[in-house]
C-alpha cells in the first residue's frame, strides 16, 4: 500500500482511518515521523505547510498532493505538473465552518464582545458603560465572491440576522432570491456595513483590498477576512484602523500568515485576530481528512476524484 505522508495534524479518526485501509502512514510534525525513507512516500496530505519545487523533489515517488482544503495558493502547481503530480482539494468540506465563523466575527464585532470582557476582566462591571453595541438586523452585508462559503454566509445573514445582504461576484449573472448583485465591487465598499470577501489568493486578488477600498468605506463599517491574509493590504488597513476611517476588522488570516505579537493589530480593541481557525471545526476537520483519504484512494484506484483535481 502507498505511503502518506502527513505535514500537519489532520482528525486523528482519518488517522486511524488511513491505517485500517493498510496505507502506511509518515508525519512530518511533532516528531512523529516514522522510519518510512523518503522515496517510500507517494500520497501526501497537506494543510498550509508550503509545497515548493524543492520540497517536492524529497520525494521522488510523490503521485498526489491532497491538499486539506480548498485555497491552494501555497503550493507550486507548475512544479507539480512538471513532476506529473496529482494535486486534489476538498471543495465544500469546511465552507459551513468557515460561514459560521465569518458570523461569528460580525456579531463579536457588532457587539464588542472581546473587548468589553477583556474589560470586565480588569474594570469590572462598570465597563458596561464604556462600550457602545450594535444590532445587526437591517445592516448591509456586502459580500465579494458568492461560492459555496459566501453563499452560506449570504443565506445565514438573511434568515438569522434579518440583514440586507449585497454581493460582487463577476462569474454570476444572477443571485438567488434576497441577494442584490451588484456590477460595481466598490459599491460593495461604498453602501455595506460589514465587508467579507471569499476569494481564492490569485494575483488579481493579491492586495486587492487597500487604501482606496478603505477609504471609500463607511467609517463605522468593519472588513472581515476568512480567506487569504494577502488578499488585503495589511499596512493600508491597519493605517485606516488607527486613523478611524473604518470601524473595525475581524481577521482569521494575515500577512503573513502567522501574525507576529508586536503587530498592531493584535491590539487594538476594535480588532479582533483569530489563527486560521474558521475551517477548523471538530466537523469540519474529519469532513475534509475524510475527502483527502478519498481522494487519494481513488487516484491509485484509477477512479474519478471525489474531490477537484486541480493538476
Amino acid at each position: 500500500m502507498p505511503t502518506v505522508l502527513i505535514t500537519e495534524p489532520i482528525a486523528e479518526s482519518a488517522v486511524e482511518v488511513l491505517k485500517q485501509k493498510g496505507f502506511h502512514v509518515q508525519f512530518e510534525y511533532e516528531k512523529r515521523n516514522s522510519d518510512h525513507a523518503p522515496e517510500d512516500v507517494t500520497a501526501v496530505i497537506n494543510r498550509l505547510h508550503p509545497i515548493s519545487d524543492e520540497w517536492m523533489a524529497q520525494y521522488p515517488n510523490l503521485k498526489i498532493i491532497a491538499y486539506h482544503g480548498v485555497g491552494y495558493d501555497g503550493i507550486d502547481t507548475e512544479a507539480a505538473k512538471a513532476r506529473g503530480i496529482c494535486v486534489a482539494i476538498t471543495p465544500g468540506q469546511n465552507a459551513l465552518g468557515v460561514a459560521e465563523h465569518t458570523m461569528t466575527l460580525i456579531m463579536a464585532l457588532s457587539k464588542q464582545l472581546v473587548a468589553v470582557a477583556s474589560d470586565y476582566k480588569k474594570d469590572g462591571f462598570s465597563c458596561k458603560y464604556a462600550h457602545s453595541y450594535s444590532e445587526v438586523a437591517d445592516k448591509t452585508l456586502g459580500l465579494i465572491g458568492l461560492g459555496n462559503i459566501g453563499l452560506r454566509v449570504a443565506n445565514m445573514a438573511r434568515n438569522g440576522f434579518a440583514m440586507h445582504v449585497i454581493a460582487y461576484d463577476p462569474f454570476l449573472k444572477t443571485a438567488p432570491n434576497g441577494i442584490e448583485l451588484v456590477q460595481d465591487r466598490m459599491e460593495i465598499f461604498r453602501e455595506a456595513d460589514f465587508i467579507s470577501p471569499h476569494l481564492n489568493l490569485t494575483d488579481d486578488t493579491f492586495h486587492s483590498i487597500g487604501e482606496t477600498e478603505f477609504k471609500a468605506m463607511k467609517p463605522t463599517a468593519c472588513i472581515i477576512n476568512v480567506s487569504r491574509g494577502a488578499i488585503i493590504d495589511e499596512p493600508a488597513l491597519v493605517r485606516a484602523l488607527q486613523e478611524n476611517e473604518i470601524g473595525g476588522a475581524g481577521l482569521d488570516v494575515t500577512d503573513p500568515e502567522e501574525c507576529a505579537l508586536s503587530n498592531p493589530l493584535l491590539h487594538m480593541s476594535n480588532v479582533i485576530v483569530t489563527p486560521h481557525i474558521a475551517g477548523s471545526s471538530k466537523e469540519a476537520l474529519e469532513r475534509v481528512a475524510t475527502m483527502c483519504i478519498a481522494n487519494i484512494e481513488c487516484y491509485f484506484a484509477g477512479k474519478e476524484l471525489p474531490g477537484r483535481k486541480i493538476v
